[in-house]
């Protein structure tokens, strides 16, 4: 039996089509009115909308497999569970708050191979994660850092399926931003364009300014496309975090130390200043709150920062809340949410296209609000 399927379809090019008709309508103007028309659609929007359509994301499938992650299209591609050392989860739609943070696009590696799951899918990218997350596990790489002395002792007090330990990603994440560098190129060179044409027309002025507004917006788009998700710099690859039942520790840039659950008043989302990173915005990490002061942990980790606010929460509170269904968790079944672990994506798949668009993640939200505790 072929594992569950999930894909992210090509929907119509509708940026492309508005460009066509906007381009249409230009040239319709300057025939039927010379006098009054504007060289900047009928310059600007061809290219705008050959950029949107040369830049549209691939079809995506993938399957999960009992023992690998099998993609399928845009190129095969498999990866085996147990050979994962890396899975990341890039920002979702919607705001990040203080105990949720959205899951967007996903990363999946093994040495030498890789799979980038997009946020569009059939399913809701939170529910993938999830089943993800069951099948390679909610720890990462363990043994030969600077905290395994912290790792073996824990793991001998409490047992080595109870310690988690997360090393710093060697990996760079994919840069996205390809829309938004073809769109503000298309941008800036129509308009460029039709401010040196304009000149000497009778709408001079009007067709300056449109053009000067353009190549604002322009280089507004060139602009965002420089962000690109954090990359760890060299002297943070030897960042590392163990969680345990008693506590964390953490050896993290300048910062290498100790806590007990009972130190910790609060842990939340929040932006992190990372100097092992190589960035140009301060990211979204975890935030751990003691008596005066806060303890960071940027997101540069072999597993995302969804699964070890999990495995924390878990140990400090005693439970935790599944982020997919909003189940509650309890410590004795481990981080992993049994339900959303066991749930036949197919049959979530079509739950989710029968509620017309609803998205699924709000939706079973609301169906498993008075759900018991695991």
């Amino acid at each position: 039996m072929r594992g569950e399927l999930i894909q992210a379809r090509r929907g119509p090019p509708i940026g492309a089509i508005v460009c066509a008709l906007g381009s249409a309508a230009a040239l319709v103007l300057a025939y039927v009115a010379p006098a009054a028309w504007e060289r900047w659609p009928l310059i600007t929007l061809p290219l705008l909308g050959v950029a949107l359509l040369l830049t549209r994301r691939p079809r995506f499938a993938a399957r999960f497999e009992p023992d690998a992650l099998v993609q399928e299209q845009p190129v095969p591609e498999r990866i085996d569970y147990p050979a994962v050392v890396h899975v990341a989860a890039g920002a979702g739609s919607g705001r990040t708050r203080p105990n949720r943070r959205p899951v967007g696009e996903l990363t999946v590696r093994q040495e030498g191979h890789a799979i980038h799951v997009p946020a569009r899918l059939n399913l809701p990218p939170g529910l993938v994660l999830e089943q993800l997350l069951a099948r390679v596990g909610f720890g990462g790489r363990r043994g030969g850092g600077t905290l395994e002395h912290y790792r073996r002792a824990a793991a001998d007090i409490f047992g080595a399926d109870k310690v988690y330990s997360y090393a710093a990603r060697r990996f760079r994440l994919p840069w996205r931003n390809e829309r938004r560098l073809a769109v503000g190129l298309a941008l800036l060179a129509g308009s460029l364009a039709a401010a040196i044409s304009v000149r000497g027309a009778v709408r001079e002025e009007a067709g300056i300014v449109l053009s000067g507004w353009g190549m604002i917006i322009g280089a507004a788009f060139l602009i965002a496309s420089a962000f690109r998700p954090v990359d760890v710099a060299r002297k943070g690859l030897a960042s590392e975090l163990v969680v345990t039942p008693a506590g964390f520790a953490l050896s993290q840039f300048e910062v290498t130390g100790e806590l007990k659950w009972g130190e910790v008043r609060a842990i939340r989302y929040g932006r992190v200043q990372s100097p092992g990173t190589s960035m140009t915005l301060t990211p979204i990490g975890l935030l751990v709150a003691v008596e005066g002061a806060q303890v960071g942990i940027a997101d540069i980790y072999d597993r995302p920062l969804q699964a070890i606010m999990r495995v924390m929460t878990l140990f400090w509170k005693g439970q935790a809340t599944c982020d997919a269904c909003g189940r509650t968790i309890g410590q004795q079944h481990g981080p992993a949410c049994e339900r959303c672990g066991a749930v036949e994506l197919s049959a979530t798949a079509a739950e989710s296209a029968a509620q017309g668009g609803l998205p699924a993640e709000r939706a079973q939200g609301a169906d498993n609000a008075a759900a018991p505790a695991e």
